[in-house]
């Protein structure tokens, strides 16, 4: 009996009896409609070209290893590569500003220079010495905790202050004990917040300046 060897219109190859002569039959493979052509007309008319793998999507499954070769299936048109590249940018996006906030902070919290505004005055005592200011620009009441040491004498000490909303406090020899002089360092710390240090200079003319450490 004799043969035929036809393609399917997704490109699947099957073999056609002389039976099955002018009758539809369905692709073994993807169960498409063919309708078949007698043996002189399939001799005379080629296959026609496909190129890839035609996509077929079985019935959705339930459970682990056949869920992961449905999506497998599912994904050859690349869909699901494509969401995986947006969800991979949103991660570094926001690795990326985590990143931001650790650096600026060291633990993620917000530097103590958000809530205490930090200034020096010449002392009226001594005018190449200074008086620390320190002003509290939030609605409630913050524990500041200072501590001075100057590189010069190699001298520390501490002090702890408690600052109401909107005020300002002083911090001097009559304070704290601590005339604040050039070459100094003073780390200020609160509760919630992450300390900054700064340090101390001689200004042009001739008192003590402060200015956020850098180091």
């Amino acid at each position: 009996m004799a043969s035929l060897e036809v393609f399917c219109p997704l490109g699947h190859r099957l073999q056609i009896t002389e039976a099955q002569f002018h009758q539809t039959v369905n692709c073994p493979t993807c169960n498409t409609p063919i309708v078949v052509p007698d043996l002189g007309t399939a001799a005379s008319v080629p296959p026609l070209p496909f190129i890839g793998s035609p996509v077929i999507a079985p019935a959705k499954p339930q459970g682990g290893r056949a869920m992961r070769e449905w999506l497998t299936v599912k994904d050859e048109g690349g869909i699901l590569g494509g969401i995986a590249t947006v969800v991979l940018v949103g991660v570094i996006a926001v690795a990326s500003i985590s990143g931001c906030g650790e650096m600026r902070g060291g633990r993620g919290k917000r530097p103590i220079t958000d809530a205490i505004h930090v200034s020096i005055r010449p002392s009226l005592v001594n005018s190449a010495t200074g008086v620390l200011q320190l002003r509290n620009g939030t609605n409630r009441a913050l524990t500041v905790l200072l501590q001075m040491h100057n590189k010069n004498s190699n001298q520390r000490t501490a002090h702890q202050v408690e600052i109401g909303p909107y005020t300002t406090e002083e911090i001097g020899v009559l304070e704290a004990g601590w005339a604040f002089e050039p070459n100094e360092t003073v780390e200020i710390s609160s509760t919630g917040f992450d300390s900054v240090t700064y340090k101390t200079f001689k200004t042009d003319s001739g008192t003590v300046g402060i200015t956020k450490a850098w180091w």
